[in-house]
């Protein structure tokens, strides 16, 4: 499991696997909701994933099976969890140019990358795909 601190409106936690990074905490809040039919889902999630890599990592040394689970499922049920979500939003949704510049430095040559743009605004999206070059 490789962990990622990255700011999207705050700092957060996530995971960065299949060349995506997946916000931990938005995971867990759905997974524990979903799979465990948890009414305080959120309160819980925010408890177990705090934004702070440092105390995550205090937090869970015991160890972090609990959110294999979580991201497991979460891939399994990707659908779910964007319907549950609400419209526009995902998992594996990056909306920084910091966070993405990391992401593709960490591609190996010949990445396959499927990028879409969305202007803040609301208007114009912009669409492409590439292979990598360089790692």
């Amino acid at each position: 499991m490789n962990l990622a601190s990255y700011f999207l409106d705050s700092p957060r936690i996530g995971v960065a696997e299949d060349d995506e990074l997946w916000d931990l905490r938005r995971v867990v809040t759905l997974w524990l909701s979903a799979v465990e039919r948890n009414a305080h889902a959120k309160a819980i999630a925010r408890a177990m994933v705090p934004h702070d890599m440092a105390l995550f990592i205090r937090l869970n040394q015991r160890g972090l099976d609990v959110f294999r689970e979580a991201l497991d499922w979460a891939r399994e049920n990707r659908g779910e969890c964007e319907a549950m979500l609400g419209p526009g939003k995902t998992l594996g949704t990056v909306q920084n140019r910091a966070v993405l510049t990391t992401m593709l430095q960490r591609l190996t040559p010949g990445t396959e990358v499927s990028v879409e743009v969305k202007r803040k605004d609301g208007g114009k999206t912009v669409s492409g795909e590439s292979k990598s070059k360089c790692g």
